[in-house]
């Protein structure tokens, strides 16, 4: 969920929606949870997680992992845009004023691992944004 505070004459406005990311659509579509989430939330119950992961790991395989990616740890304005990120997953583009999700942003193409990290550094004096990103286990975090 983002969050905007604005101040016109005098009085001081709040508004907030949820980042309408394709896994957050999906689930509302579902009404159920779809995907993992990395804080421990999981779609299916604690015996059948464990089953399947011990299933993977008795065949040699890393465990097919799905995460949600709710594009709600950071915002920032750059280029323009108005941009929230995930750790593991595509930043989303919002329309500044409505809040409104306009879409996954891949900043021209350029995010290779198709994730961006959520925590960054500004370098006000060459004005240019430092980014890493994570992509564990090559696990599906795409958009």
């Amino acid at each position: 969920m983002v969050c905007a505070l604005t101040f016109e004459n005098g009085s001081v406005h709040f508004k907030s929606k949820f980042v309408s990311s394709k896994h957050r659509q999906e689930e509302a579509e579902k009404q159920t949870l779809l995907y993992t989430g990395q804080m421990g939330t999981r779609p299916y119950g604690v015996l059948s997680t464990s089953l399947t992961t011990i299933r993977s790991l008795l065949t040699g395989q890393f465990p097919k992992i799905k995460f949600r990616n709710p594009s709600n740890t950071n915002v920032f304005f750059w280029g323009g845009k108005l941009l929230t990120c995930y750790e593991t997953g595509i930043p989303h583009c919002l329309d500044a004023f409505t809040l409104e999700t306009l879409g996954p942003e891949t900043l021209g193409g350029n995010l290779h691992l198709h994730c961006l990290a959520a925590h960054f550094r500004i370098d006000s004096e060459n004005w240019v944004c430092f980014f890493f990103a994570l992509f564990p286990f090559k696990s599906e975090c795409i958009l």
